[in-house]
């Protein structure tokens, strides 16, 4: 699929696309990627098929489930993320 497109040049149609639109996928994707992933990064198995409210809701709703040790290791790896390429550059 992406080399027909590469080979009939679509991507000539992607220039006419506002980069507000683009931002405002990019947001909705790493939204419902980011409410998917927490659940996981707190050691929870949440139900499927919910959309990022109703996630939200459940983590309220659950968050004394939550393995501390998995939140740990998330966040720890999340602040490494953060703070590592700022160290070494």
């Amino acid at each position: 699929l992406q080399m027909a497109s590469g080979i009939t040049r679509m991507g000539t149609f992607a220039k006419l696309v506002p980069v507000s639109v683009i931002a405002g996928f990019t947001t909705g994707v790493g939204t419902l990627i980011l409410s998917g992933q927490i659940p996981k990064a707190l050691g929870m198995a949440a139900p499927a098929g919910m959309n990022p409210f109703e996630m939200l809701i459940w983590l309220a709703q659950n968050i004394g489930d939550a393995n501390m040790a998995s939140a740990a290791l998330a966040g720890g790896t999340a602040v490494s993320m953060l703070f590592l390429p700022k160290l070494h550059p």
